[in-house]
């Protein structure tokens, strides 16, 4: 793996503009866990997995070692646009000058809808309005 990566590090570098010079960059990331024998006490410790995916359809992964907001305003250094991603805090500077307008993620919005429709219980329990 680290063969196969270090040998498409370049084609991701040449990828990376493509992205930015999108009018929307829809992003997100995924903690996914990192062998690291120096880690105590199991030899693992979480990483983050940041894709970013440009109008056309070409997508860039990014790791970071962590969540914060360093990773996105690095690779988001001088974008112009949209940016389709959820409420984390770490894109309100990037979004804070006004080159860059924040748009919401309708998945993350959906899964409060669905929460919201379990703690009611079946339809059938709930009563129906009465005709007026």
């Amino acid at each position: 793996m680290a063969y196969v990566a270090t040998t498409l590090a370049p084609l991701g570098e040449a990828m990376k503009p493509c992205v930015r010079s999108s009018r929307k960059i829809h992003t997100d990331d995924t903690p996914i866990t990192v062998l690291d024998p120096s880690a105590r006490p199991v030899g693992s410790r979480r990483g983050y997995l940041r894709v970013y995916i440009g109008e056309r359809d070409d997508v860039v992964f990014e790791y970071t070692n962590s969540r914060q907001r360093d990773g996105p305003e690095s690779f988001l250094e001088g974008y112009r646009g949209y940016l389709q991603a959820d409420a984390f805090a770490g894109y309100n500077r990037i979004c804070a000058g006004g080159a860059v307008a924040e748009v919401a993620c309708w998945a993350h919005a959906r899964r409060k809808f669905f929460d919201a429709q379990g703690s009611h219980g079946p339809a059938a329990a709930r009563p129906t309005p009465s005709a007026a």
